[in-house]
């Protein structure tokens, strides 16, 4: 949330700034100049607050209340932009909003209507195109497309797959949705370019985690702050296609969660054993998970993982530099 500046009340008519503060605190301090007026001061006024450094204008009538010398947040420049151009924040930065840290905040990418008559402003990329449903995952957010329709808009402007996978995986770790949300919303936006290629994508993940077990471990992935994994991600070693629990591409990383009830008997055994070698002999590192590390708090685990996930990132730049 950005933090407002205090004035005095008997300056720039007094109660008719608090209001404006008021209002736009629950935008991340951004406001327009409508809301200004509504709120009792003046467009010269404004442009006094400018002056001052208390506000910053982002687009033409759109400002934002900001700490003297700081820049606007990306939240900030988010909200401008729909409340400049009438649309809702969609594609790369709504995936961010979504939960996606490494998405680009540069540009800021907005849906609006086809109809729409206003114009891009600098800085932001504008999408005309058919607009479904909107939502807010957090207070202060701006509006934005829901998670499927996100997932639709990536894969129309040509996100790699990869990214995609990534994309649904961070919402499903999250709980931000399920798998058959995603479903249902990607089916929602027939006639939207991308929409074949979502859909193909969440049939290639084939489905949520597989146990409890799998959930688990992704808790205490978030507790730990460790890097987000890929989950159920699919790979193909001499011809033979498999699905892993929890990777990390970048690194050949694998954790496999293991249940005794799910993998007693000796064909399961065997085919493991088979699949491991596999995985092994195309240079990935694989870590099995059992259910006791995971109730007991895995603190031993942890620290397995921090050393590998650091020990391979090393050997990968070791070996760029080579």
């Amino acid at each position: 949330m950005c933090r407002l500046v205090a004035h005095p009340a008997a300056t720039l008519a007094g109660m008719s700034l608090e209001t404006l503060q008021a209002l736009a605190t629950a935008h991340e301090g951004v406001f327009t100049s409508a809301e200004a007026v509504a709120s009792g001061l003046s467009n010269d006024e404004v442009l006094t607050l400018v002056g001052r450094g208390t506000v910053v204008r982002i687009h033409r009538g759109v400002y934002a209340f900001t700490v003297a010398g700081a820049r606007p947040t990306f939240t900030q420049l988010a909200r401008a932009a729909c409340a400049a151009t009438g649309g809702v924040a969609s594609h790369w930065t709504a995936a961010k909003l979504h939960g996606l840290r490494e998405a680009p905040e540069r540009p800021i990418h907005v849906s609006i209507s086809r109809q729409s008559r206003r114009r891009s402003p600098v800085g932001v990329t504008v999408h005309r195109t058919l607009l479904g449903r909107r939502t807010s995952p957090r207070p202060g957010d701006p509006p934005l497309t829901p998670p499927g329709r996100t997932l639709v808009d990536l894969a129309g402007i040509g996100v790699d797959e990869r990214a995609l996978h990534r994309f649904v995986n961070v919402l499903m770790s999250s709980r931000i949705t399920t798998l058959d949300s995603l479903s249902a919303s990607v089916g929602r936006c027939a006639g939207v370019p991308g929409v074949q290629h979502a859909r193909a994508v969440l049939r290639d993940i084939g489905g949520p985690l597989d146990s409890v077990l799998e959930d688990q471990f992704l808790g205490l992935l978030r507790d730990w702050r460790l890097p987000s994994p890929m989950t159920q991600y699919p790979v193909a070693v001499g011809g033979r296609h498999y699905r892993l629990d929890f990777a990390w591409p970048d690194e050949q990383l694998i954790v496999e969660v293991d249940s005794y009830a799910h993998h007693s008997s000796r064909e399961d055994f065997e085919r493991d054993r088979l699949r491991e070698n596999d995985l092994v002999s195309a240079g990935w590192v694989v870590l099995r998970v059992t259910s006791r590390q995971i109730e007991a708090g895995a603190v031993r685990l942890r620290g397995q993982l921090e050393d590998l996930l650091a020990r391979r990132v090393e050997r990968l730049a070791q070996a760029g530099r080579a």
